[in-house]
């Protein structure tokens, strides 16, 4: 009854924030149950792949900071920072999905191919 309570008048942005915190803080229960009370499906996914990292291990934060700035849509910043993390093929893989071949190739130019080498979709006819 007072969990209820406690979620009247509660915003859809006030939950999704809770949510993101709490998975920062790799509080995957809660950080669940927030994303479930607004149905953010990619989250909850992201809180099942975090949680399953984190039991083996090798849970990056800078990848998971990454995660949530991608799923915000600040891809730029999402970019750099998995970057930072030595995921270069993730970083060029968010332009890539995006369609933004230069900055791709401005990527792997600056940065290194990481894992991807050099995709034929990063020369679209």
């Amino acid at each position: 009854m007072a969990y209820q309570l406690a979620c009247l008048g509660v915003t859809i942005s006030d939950w999704r924030e809770l949510g993101i915190q709490a998975l920062l803080n790799k509080e995957f229960y809660f950080a669940r149950k927030a994303f479930m009370h607004i149905r953010e499906l990619k989250y909850i996914d992201l809180c099942e792949t975090a949680e399953e990292m984190q039991n083996i291990n090798n849970l990056n934060e800078t990848w998971l900071q990454s995660e949530i700035m991608a799923f915000q849509g600040k891809f730029k910043e999402a970019a750099m920072n998995y970057i930072k993390a030595g995921q270069t093929d993730k970083a060029v893989e968010i332009y890539t999905s995006l369609k933004k071949f230069t900055e791709a190739k401005e990527l792997i130019r600056k940065h290194g191919k990481g894992k991807m080498g050099d995709q034929p979709y990063l020369n679209p006819q």
